[in-house]
């Protein structure tokens, strides 16, 4: 008897293992964003080299198909469809994250040299005329 308890036992067990697979493949994609997020706003150089502007538009894309798969897991109900939905998902917002990071360092590096440059180009004080308006 005790065996058979057991026995039954491990198998609920292992029930209940394989039916918090994508909860738990979820949870750990959630954690990854917000990590993501954390370095994502940490003053951290950006890992990559260069982005253009169309690699913005590019990683959308897999943030669209990641949509996709998470509202078919939805239909489905399959623990292996969210388990790829959710891993798609991390996926995509971390590059899309990164890619940001790294056009905007970019942009800002140039408006600062931009800046400066003006700066030394223009360094005389501007001067207005003022009129006085009629009342």
């Amino acid at each position: 008897m005790v065996t058979n308890v057991t026995s039954l036992l491990k198998t609920v067990k292992a029930v209940e293992d394989e039916h918090t697979r994508g909860t738990r493949a979820l949870e750990s994609a959630i954690e990854a964003i917000a990590q993501e997020i954390r370095a994502f706003d940490s003053p951290s150089e950006p890992i990559g080299g260069r982005a253009e502007p169309e690699d913005l538009v590019r990683v959308t894309r897999p943030i669209t198909i990641a949509t996709a798969k998470a509202v078919s897991a939805g239909k489905s109900c399959k623990q292996e469809d969210v388990i790829v939905a959710a891993n798609m998902g991390r996926k995509a917002v971390s590059d899309m994250l990164n890619t940001c990071k790294v056009r905007a360092a970019l942009f800002f590096l140039s408006l600062s040299r931009f800046s400066q440059g003006f700066f030394f180009l223009f360094n005389a004080p501007l001067v207005f005329p003022v009129r006085e308006l009629p009342l």
